[in-house]
């Protein structure tokens, strides 16, 4: 999935890709938008002219949502080893039925749009910036459109591709799926493509989609997967997310499975449902690009805590789940933080930034890789599972709490500063600092008494605190002769 803004081009010709030859490219779809056309009913009525001889090639793309049609022009030439693009225009026209009664043409230029009135009878909407997204898909293709809806009970559609042939499935109705489930083959690519789709319909809201070992799941309209209840399975595929700025884009019950990769623009949200949890498994790390938001449900209920799940996919300590996006609240339904299960690390090189619930780690590693992976108010609670801390890294959190015994590794150069922290009776707290670790690695800012001290152990020994909060094991020693 290639998103691209022509009316930000300008004029001149700008590099699109260098993965694609000019004679390889279609594009099977187009979304114009702006304030005034982002509507489902404005990207139901997307039409795409598309012109290839290979040399230069022409992209014409309307919108008509019954009361006005928008339009964008560009073209596409070949240059070297690089695909280029143009906008030559885009057009407004506030009524269908005469053409020329209300027209805008805006020619765009390097630094933005410019509108230009064409008819004193204009109407007083004004033009904005022009979007156009598209697919570049190597040919040939077979591309299926998915336009009406599914009235097929206890069905399932099966998308499947090969090396030669790609075959791609164009999501254009929010009830075009089976009650069954949507799986994918091979090369092949099942796009969500429309906006407002909860997956529901005669599936009510339960419709899996299992993409196989080479397929994609492309997810490109606004409003997707709302309260899902649906399995997305990713089984060594890709899933593509755009558009993704909307608070109803879940995806709760997502299994990753044998090097499964996420990316894409926004967040992918978690949470609603109360049993809502990722799953990864298999062989080889999963890596993540996204954020993650977590989601209440709304602002009265009790704090939820969904899962995160990660098997022991990669030998030795090498990290099974890689997160590179942040997790953070939703800003209104925001009493929510994860559960960390399972045996394998989860690589945080994001930011935790939840601070209205308390993150656990039952089972398994969260390895904050870098600095201010956490920010001051973010809690954990550590119930068996292990809370690391990379090399060369300096972290702050909230309170720790310990309901089970745990560990904390710091890495060489690392420091860890909570505001607080408890271990329950019978419980014991290994705080592990590595060689090359500073005197002043770890520090608890309220003040611990005899009884907590006790049941930490640092690098093995009972530590002592300093008045400024340091852990330390450092003291005198007597030697009588």
């Amino acid at each position: 999935m290639t998103r691209v803004n022509p009316a930000l081009y300008g004029t001149t010709y700008k590099t699109l890709t260098t993965e694609h030859a000019l004679k390889d490219i279609v594009v099977t779809g187009g979304r114009i938008g702006g304030s005034w056309c982002n509507s489902a009913t404005g990207r139901d009525s997307v039409v795409v002219d598309w012109k290839n001889n290979g040399k230069v090639a022409s992209c014409q793309v309307h919108a008509r949502d019954g009361s006005s049609v928008k339009g964008v022009d560009v073209e596409l030439r070949q240059n070297g080893d690089a695909v280029e693009i143009r906008c030559k225009q885009a057009i407004y026209h506030a009524t269908k039925a005469d053409e020329y009664f209300g027209i805008k043409r805006v020619v765009p230029d390097v630094d933005g749009a410019t509108t230009q009135t064409l008819s004193t009878s204009a109407t007083s909407k004004a033009y904005a910036l022009l979007w156009v997204e598209w697919d570049l898909l190597p040919r040939p293709c077979a591309t299926v459109f998915a336009t009406a809806a599914n009235s097929m009970t206890d069905t399932m559609f099966t998308v499947r591709g090969d090396e030669t042939r790609p075959l791609e499935f164009l999501v254009m109705n929010v009830n075009a799926l089976p009650s069954g489930s949507t799986e994918c083959w091979g090369n092949s690519g099942l796009h969500i493509a429309v906006d407002s789709f909860f997956s529901s319909g005669i599936s009510n809201g339960k419709s899996d989609m299992i993409m196989h070992p080479g397929s994609r799941l492309y997810q490109s309209g606004t409003q997707s997967f709302l309260h899902s209840h649906q399995v997305i399975s990713l089984d060594a595929a890709t899933l593509y997310g755009q558009y993704l700025a909307s608070n109803q884009c879940y995806a709760n019950f997502l299994t990753l499975a044998n090097g499964a990769y996420v990316c894409g623009s926004g967040h992918l949200q978690l949470g609603y449902d109360t049993t809502a949890k990722w799953t990864v498994a298999g062989e080889g790390a999963v890596t993540n690009e996204m954020d993650i938001m977590l989601y209440s449900y709304n602002s009265g209920v009790s704090a939820r805590y969904p899962g995160i799940d990660v098997s022991d996919t990669v030998p030795g300590e090498a990290a099974d789940f890689i997160q590179n996006g942040d997790i953070y609240n939703s800003p209104t339904y925001f009493n929510a933080a994860i559960t960390k299960t399972g045996p394998g690390t989860m690589l945080m090189n994001g930011t935790f930034s939840t601070t209205n619930a308390v993150t656990r780690v039952d089972e398994g590693t969260i390895l904050l890789n870098k600095s201010d992976a956490t920010i001051a108010g973010v809690d954990f609670d550590l119930r068996g599972g292990t809370l690391a801390c990379a090399a060369g890294t300096a972290n702050t959190m909230g309170a720790v709490s310990v309901a089970t015994s745990s560990t904390i590794p710091l890495g060489a150069g690392a420091s860890l500063t909570m505001a607080n922290l408890s271990v329950a009776d019978g419980q014991t707290l290994e705080i592990e600092c590595a060689d090359g670790t500073g005197a002043k690695a770890v520090k608890v800012n309220a003040a611990l008494d005899d009884a907590t001290r006790a049941k930490i152990r640092l690098n093995g020994r009972r530590p002592r605190q300093t008045s400024d909060g340091y852990l330390t094991i450092g003291g005198f020693m007597v030697i009588v002769r």
